[in-house]
């Protein structure tokens, strides 16, 4: 910890640097008057040819001000400390005479810390210091630990950011898709889902450079195919799916919907690249007339697995999954 002392009084700044050094401090840094103080902690120095200029002090922990000295007071130094930044946290402790209370109380509002009565005793000077050093540290660990919480709100808004696109597709993600399915599950909406898959394609692994262009062409076709389709179209967190959400439509609206869909890839004849295996086609898992309690979790899961027994079926064809209860699983069970 090093201070800096500002009095107009050499016997004051004396007193108090030695009683700072006998105490331990290092030695403390002095001023006659608040102008040099000031200069000394770089807040005013225009005006001053550059060889008149001296670097800023960097290393002070606490300011010890006289209330009253000739030029520039006291009150005025004290809050123009605290209008700068560099200086703004550092604890301003007055010194006054027994008499100055209506000055003290000017200086507290210019955000002056604490102040010490004169004539100076150790005990007190020593005691306040502390005591302003300690608050210090304890605003300085709560300014770093706020700071980190932004820091974390930030990482945490950015995640979500990232959360909310499926990165292979530009799409919205299944993160979102869920959650509009959930909210509109909980308000009692009929709510259907469609799962989109490319025959062929492995659900897992990342695709080659060739399938994801044929992804891409694919998904073209769907986005051109679906105006009106449904009420959210995302993105399937593996290669070569979507998922389709549609709310408030009856069964023969969406089956047709569904059909539609994989008419128009079929009429794309989409070629793989590379593959003599014939045009792309698509397999889609419907899931409607949702039971109450369902959730998104399950009922997802239940799209996708009707969606995977098309394209074990041959391919190119729509699949709806059973109607009853929901596992976790997304397993169909009969109701009771």
């Amino acid at each position: 910890m090093r201070a800096l002392i500002v009095d107009d009084s050499l016997e004051i700044r004396e007193v108090i640097a030695a009683y700072l050094t006998a105490a331990g401090y290092p030695d403390p840094a002095r001023s006659a008057d608040a102008e040099g103080a000031l200069r000394m902690l770089g807040i005013e120095q225009a005006g001053l040819s550059a060889e008149a200029m001296a670097p800023a002090l960097k290393d002070i922990d606490v300011i010890l001000m006289d209330i009253m000295m000739p030029g520039m007071d006291g009150i005025e130094a004290c809050a123009r400390i605290k209008r700068h930044s560099d200086t703004a946290e550092t604890p301003v402790l007055m010194v006054s005479s027994r008499d100055d209370n209506t000055a003290l109380q000017q200086a507290f509002l210019a955000g002056a810390s604490d102040y010490v009565r004169k004539p100076i005793e150790r005990v007190e000077l020593l005691a306040r210091i502390r005591s302003a050093l300690r608050l210090k540290a304890e605003l300085d660990r709560r300014r770093v630990q706020e700071q980190a919480l932004r820091n974390e709100l930030v990482r945490l808004r950015t995640s979500l950011s990232e959360a909310a696109v499926d990165t292979a597709t530009g799409l919205a993600s299944p993160i979102v898709l869920a959650g509009v399915t959930d909210a509109a599950l909980a308000a009692g909406r009929p709510v259907a889902v469609l799962a989109v898959a490319i025959d062929g394609f492995s659900p897992i692994g990342v695709p080659s450079e060739a399938e994801q262009r044929t992804a891409d062409r694919v998904l073209g076709v769907i986005e051109r195919a679906s105006a009106g389709l449904g009420d959210l179209v995302a993105g399937g967190a593996s290669p070569g799916r979507l998922l389709v959400l549609l709310r408030d439509r009856p069964l023969a609206d969406v089956s047709a919907l569904a059909d539609r869909l994989r008419l128009a890839v079929e009429r794309a004849r989409i070629e793989r690249e590379g593959e003599p295996a014939g045009p792309v086609t698509i397999s889609i898992g419907l899931v409607h007339e949702v039971p109450p309690g369902t959730s998104s979790g399950p009922l997802l899961e239940q799209a996708k697995r009707a969606a995977g027994a098309a394209s074990a079926r041959g391919g190119n064809r729509v699949e709806r999954a059973p109607s009853g209860h929901v596992d976790p699983l997304g397993r169909m069970r009969d109701r009771a």
